[in-house]
């Protein structure tokens, strides 16, 4: 489950993935109605959410050991079939001045919906958003950002096929239209499991840990 935390970065002797699935042990299964409130999430651990529909199985493994191995990061393994399931999460989460907790790892498929997605979450204009009768509306901007509005999201990475057409598409999207999107968020292309392995493992151990981190993983059906 989410294990707590005395201080960011001082993640020791605790599960490094917790997979985030209605079979986990302690897991709660929440609808809408009961989604945990704005002030439930300003405690939380680093999330490593997917929206991606290749296998995950191996990837997973090879970030558990490198994180193990390092001793660190407990870390929340949330799993969205669909763009749309990411976006109706997002939309969940607290914006505005906040400190961004999750890294997204996206297909090149997902990568471009999930960005407007991530692009309406910042701006509130969800107005070139596919229509979705399921979706939440937008929580409400917490305390007064300074320039631009954060969400929940800090690095998203786009898994790709190697030395492939769908690569050099990815890359030359990254650096041009994902980045009117996106912002401050960061931007990765990875193109092979290793690597894939190397920068997320890294970028979840960037990411802070709030004080009292909720040791109970949650899902949310959406």
């Amino acid at each position: 489950g989410l294990a707590t935390s005395t201080a960011p970065h001082a993640w020791r002797n605790s599960p490094a993935l917790c997979p985030l699935s209605p079979e986990a042990a302690g897991t709660k299964c929440l609808d809408r109605s009961q989604a945990p409130s704005q002030s439930a999430w300003s405690s939380r651990a680093p999330v490593l959410a997917w929206c991606d529909g290749r296998d995950q199985e191996s990837v997973r493994k090879g970030i558990q050991g490198y994180l193990e191995s390092e001793g660190c990061t407990p870390v929340v393994d949330m799993h969205f079939g669909t763009s749309p399931e990411f976006t109706r999460w997002l939309f969940l989460q607290p914006r505005g001045a906040i400190e961004p907790w999750a890294v997204l790892l996206v297909g090149w498929r997902e990568a471009k919906p999930c960005a407007m997605a991530i692009s309406a979450a910042r701006s509130g204009d969800i107005s070139k958003l596919r229509p979705d009768s399921r979706c939440p509306e937008l929580q409400t901007i917490t305390r007064n950002p300074c320039g631009e509005v954060q969400v929940a999201v800090k690095h998203m990475i786009i898994r790709v096929q190697s030395n492939s057409d769908q690569e050099r598409r990815a890359r030359r999207w990254a650096r041009k239209e994902a980045c009117s999107l996106l912002g401050k968020i960061c931007i990765h292309v990875a193109s092979d499991d290793h690597g894939l392995v190397r920068i997320a493992s890294s970028l979840i151990s960037s990411l802070p840990v709030s004080v009292g981190a909720v040791a109970e993983s949650t899902i949310v059906s959406l």
